[in-house]
């Protein structure tokens, strides 16, 4: 009998003891969400800087985007210089786009974002490189917040 009860108790104690330990895993998940969507966050941030950085540093670039904002010609060279910058612009955009769906970003946030975004894409030098061909290189989702961007 004495041996019936001791068992019990262990067995209680067992549990208890599982019970804390899958309440500190779920604690730990939690903080390496959170530690996880942080990074994100951060490599996005850095993601935006060194795109601008890289428009400021290229005064080839920025010789580009003067032209194409003034209905200059611009040379073949220019056109590509032009064309994969805001091509990886767009990119970084699409990747911003897809951690606010995923919830990395607050709704006031991604509104100030598209601030942002609409102000650029309006510009002659977007409007030149956003055709209906470029919109299908991009995630139907990100494509259709773009076009809603345009002259909004």
């Amino acid at each position: 009998m004495k041996f019936d009860g001791f068992g019990s108790s262990l067995t209680f104690f067992a549990n208890i003891g599982v019970l804390i330990g899958v309440l500190l895993v779920a604690y730990e998940l939690q903080q390496n969400r959170l530690a996880t969507e942080a990074q994100t966050r951060a490599d996005i941030s850095y993601m935006v800087f060194e795109g601008l950085q890289a428009w400021a540093d290229n005064p080839t670039l920025m010789q580009a985007l003067e032209k194409e904002e003034n209905g200059e010609a611009l040379t073949y060279k220019e056109m590509l210089i032009l064309t994969y910058s805001q091509a990886g612009e767009m990119r970084r955009w699409e990747n911003t786009y897809y951690q606010y769906e995923r919830g990395l970003f607050s709704e006031a946030e991604f509104v100030g974002m598209q601030k942002q975004w609409r102000s650029r894409i309006n510009s002659s030098a977007f409007q030149s490189y956003w055709n209906e061909e470029r919109m299908t290189f991009y995630s139907e989702g990100f494509a259709k917040l773009i076009r809603s961007l345009i002259n909004e």
